[in-house]
């Protein structure tokens, strides 16, 4: 049984909710701003597909949900590209890569390889079917990971003085952190302990350096003249320092992050102890620093084995987890407890295709088909007379079952629809994906007015 409280607020409402992440915040303010709830599931094989549509789809959508091991030439330009195109259009990058294996080969997976997935998508999902181990795994992968990739020196020329005694504390924490991890040095470490200003204001201008010497990404380096190389910075000014950090807990508009509340086995790396990092505000300000998780509790395709004890095991494992689980995959919201405020994501989402709507509306002045429960025949009988091959809000050949946004927000009170072949296929995806969001966004309307 869905909470009541949870389902009947606004979104914007539970974004002020007591210990809501900060992640789960920003999206919520986020879709309130856009007026969305739709996340496009962007199967494509070509990074060109891939930043097509995310530029096409971008003003409709909340999330856009990738499958990052699809797409056949998938690098470094794709993850900057694709980054540049969610910033414009405000919405939040999600990997669908379903992990599912013991802890150490996730963390690789989630960290490393060709996708590096932590160092980009703020979400990604997992089954839990190998244990909690999965969760802690990549809640310690996820902190180590943009401390690594993402713990970025921002410079910035503002005048003249050294750099603060907090901020070269970190840099000669993240240097004993190479070390004792066996990573490359920053650029201009030695392997004395004792070290100047002026040694630390250079490794300052180098930290974004990551460990494979690859260049800083151009957001990640900011400086006053575009001449000068990330390398070689003559830094005599105030210099100060941005990190990314697991989620901390919205309980305000600016939070305190605690290196005590992590895992123990995240590595040594000490923020500056007054680090504040901005939290679900104006979505204009930008995703705050997080990384969250969603769990697979239950599946859209027929036969699945995802049983009501499994998705119960998912949520109590999630309630264990608050501050990196952020929710569910499911086919129905999974706050069950009254302060329980976790998102609900739901795939295998359709609508009819439109001249089927347009026919329908015509013959029948009820509204939009609802193809669930005891309006099926009713609904099979309306479009009987339609090619077959245009009644993809049914089902298709390989067992995926479709249920309609209105289902979904309104019936099963989950909080994002997650559609995909529906806008992809569409001869105009951009005024697909607006028909999409306004009939989910209507769901939304219609739950909280009661």
């Amino acid at each position: 049984m869905a909470s009541a409280r949870a389902t009947q607020l606004s979104y914007h409402d539970r974004s002020n909710l007591p210990n809501t992440p900060a992640l789960t915040a920003y999206l919520l303010r986020l879709m309130t701003h856009k007026s969305t709830n739709l996340c496009l599931s962007a199967d494509v094989q070509t990074t060109a597909e891939l930043l097509d549509i995310a530029e096409e789809v971008g003003p409709y959508i909340c999330v856009l949900k990738t499958h990052a091991d699809i797409v056949r030439d998938f690098s470094d330009r794709t993850i900057h590209a694709l980054a540049d195109v969610a910033r414009r259009h405000k919405f939040l990058l999600f990997e669908d890569r379903k992990f599912g294996d013991i802890g150490n080969t996730v963390q690789t997976q989630y960290a490393g390889g060709t996708h590096r997935i932590a160092s980009w998508a703020y979400l990604v999902n997992a089954h839990v079917f190998p244990g909690p181990g999965v969760i802690e795994a990549l809640k310690a992968a996820a902190f180590s990971a943009i401390a690594t990739e993402n713990s970025q020196i921002t410079t910035e020329i503002s005048g003249g003085g050294h750099i603060s005694e907090e901020l070269q504390h970190y840099i000669r924490e993240e240097k004993q952190r190479r070390r004792q991890s066996g990573l490359p040095p920053l650029v201009g470490d030695s392997s004395s302990e004792e070290e100047s200003d002026g040694d630390a204001e250079n490794a300052a201008t180098t930290a974004a350096t990551d460990e494979r010497g690859r260049s800083p990404r151009p957001h990640a380096l900011r400086m006053g003249s575009s001449q000068r190389k990330g390398s070689v910075v003559s830094v005599s000014t105030t210099i100060s320092s941005s990190a990314e950090y697991i989620s901390p807990p919205a309980t305000s508009n600016r939070a305190r992050f605690s290196l005590a509340e992590s895992a123990t086995t995240t590595p040594s790396v000490t923020p500056p102890a007054t680090l504040d990092l901005p939290v679900a505000g104006d979505p204009a300000a930008g995703p705050p620093f997080a990384r969250g998780l969603l769990l697979l509790a239950q599946m859209s395709s027929k036969g699945n084995l995802m049983t009501p004890e499994y998705t119960t095991e998912c949520y109590n494992l999630a309630t264990q987890h608050r501050e990196f689980v952020l929710g569910f995959i499911a086919q129905e919201s999974l706050n069950r407890a009254p302060d329980d405020n976790f998102l609900t994501m739901t795939p295998g989402i359709s609508l009819p295709p439109p001249e089927v709507e347009t026919a329908d509306k015509a013959k029948d002045t009820s509204g939009p088909i609802d193809t669930s429960g005891s309006d099926s025949a009713a609904a099979d009988k309306k479009i009987g007379d339609v090619d077959p091959a245009k009644r993809t809000h049914k089902g298709d050949a390989l067992g995926q079952q479709y249920n309609t946004p209105r289902l979904a927000i309104l019936e099963k009170g989950t909080d994002v629809v997650i559609v995909g072949r529906g806008i992809l296929n569409a001869k105009d995806r951009g005024a697909e994906a607006k028909r999409y969001r306004d009939e989910a966004w209507r769901a939304y309307l219609a739950r909280i007015k009661g």
